[in-house]
């Protein structure tokens, strides 16, 4: 009998931990809904919450807790400051011009994608091997050159 080796191009990396569910009692709390961007079906929670102080826990903290149908994320913060100071460097990355910059290309080449079914390779905005994947599948390509 003989043995075949198959070569699996799909790998799962990671530590893995089981833990027991623990509920964390809280002082106050606010929970925001985030619909997903692409699919309307998908959604993730996004909560804030400074827990009761506990015999393990006597000093106050703020926390975040990110969830969605795929885990969860539980950030702990030592003040208010922190989280705030953490959000504002987001925005302030996400206003800035690169990014701006960055969106606008990405928006651009999208609509010629979808509008008039163009499809610009630059490959800073476009992953060129999925299209090229996609584009393998299809039976009948006509190329016009200009």
């Amino acid at each position: 009998m003989s043995e075949r080796k198959v070569k699996a191009k799909t790998w799962i990396k990671g530590k893995f931990k089981a833990v027991e569910a623990h509920f964390v009692n809280k002082i106050v709390c606010h929970r925001t809904k985030c619909v997903d961007g692409s699919n309307n079906r998908f959604r993730s929670f996004w909560t804030i919450f400074i827990p009761k102080l506990t015999p393990e826990y006597p000093k106050p903290c703020i926390m975040l807790h990110v969830s969605n149908g795929g885990g969860t994320c539980l950030i702990r913060y030592k003040n208010p400051e922190a989280l705030i100071t953490m959000l504002e460097d987001l925005l302030t990355t996400i206003r800035s011009d690169k990014w701006m910059d960055a969106w606008w290309r990405a928006e651009d080449i999208s609509k010629k994608v979808i509008d008039s079914n163009e499809l610009v390779l630059e490959e800073e905005i476009v992953d060129i091997n999925e299209w090229k994947k996609e584009l393998a599948n299809l039976t009948e390509i006509h190329v016009n050159v200009e």
